[in-house]
């Protein structure tokens, strides 16, 4: 698992799913737009203006529809990032350094990261590791960059907190007249006429 890799394929498939989408219900959106003036011409029938508004009515519904069915797959989406890139605790992977933070020996911040380096890549053992200095109050410089796997539970988890949020917004603007700029403002992606 590449958690980097992970992370840019969620969020490109995220974009792409929302572009078709956005393209589709700009679509539906505009028919509704297109009907709306027809009826506000004053050329038709309270008959003829009620089968627009039905037809209206109906279109709203497949909008909304398309909207639920869009978000629910871009959450499964989301989940299934989370459960990828979720490092797993494993017995296995514990090693006999695990045995010193146990014998009654309080270990120093420099010990636990001569253990660190030696367990370097070794989820279980870094988060065993890094529990332990932060239990005893052990300050250990550079945690977060030279023991990056024992903290990717904490990114990936804003990666999904910000990829939820963008989607709760971007529905909001799904099939409008700017629906484009905002999901690319979104994403980073430059705006093309």
């Amino acid at each position: 698992m590449d958690y980097v890799e992970e992370t840019n394929a969620l969020c490109t498939a995220i974009y792409a799913s929302l572009i078709h989408a956005g393209a589709e219900l700009r679509e539906l959106e505009s028919e509704n737009e297109g009907d709306e003036e027809i009826m506000r011409s004053g050329k038709y029938s309270s008959e003829g203006k009620a089968e627009i508004q039905n037809e209206i009515t109906a279109r709203k519904r497949v909008i909304e529809e398309k909207k639920r069915t869009l978000a629910q797959s871009i959450e499964a989406q989301i989940d299934k990032y989370v459960t990828t890139c979720t490092p797993v605790l494993s017995p296995k992977e514990i090693t006999d350094d695990a045995q010193l933070l146990t014998c009654g020996v309080k270990l120093t911040a420099k010990e636990i990261g001569t253990l660190l380096d030696r367990n370097k890549g070794n989820y279980t053992m870094e988060t065993i590791l890094l529990r332990y200095a932060e239990e005893n109050g052990l300050q250990i410089p550079d945690l977060r960059a030279k023991y990056k796997t024992a903290f990717i539970m904490e990114e990936v988890n804003q990666t999904a907190k910000g990829e939820r949020e963008r989607l709760k917004y971007a529905m909001n603007h799904l099939g409008a007249k700017n629906w484009r700029s905002v999901i690319n403002q979104f994403y980073g992606v430059a705006n093309h006429a």
